[in-house]
């Protein structure tokens, strides 16, 4: 999975797949708990069809990304 942040985002959307965005912090309790599961689901499902990026809500450079998509908490 690989972590993106700021304007990365964008160019991640041009490609020809689904995608999902992970967001996440790493002073999250439940998100560290649920980061096993989504590496586990990661490896079930069929890579060329669906993206998974890692995104945290605590860079800077995600601010704006965070804001346009409405992540409130984690």
């Amino acid at each position: 999975m690989e972590c993106i942040k700021g304007d990365d985002c964008y160019r991640a959307l041009d490609r020809d797949q689904y995608i999902i965005f992970y967001f996440t912090a790493s002073w999250c309790g439940p998100c560290q708990q649920i980061y096993p599961q989504i590496i586990e689901l990661l490896k079930k499902i069929d890579s060329g069809k669906i993206i998974f990026y890692k995104i945290d809500i605590d860079e800077d450079d995600n601010d704006e990304l965070c804001e346009q998509c409405e992540v409130k908490s984690v």
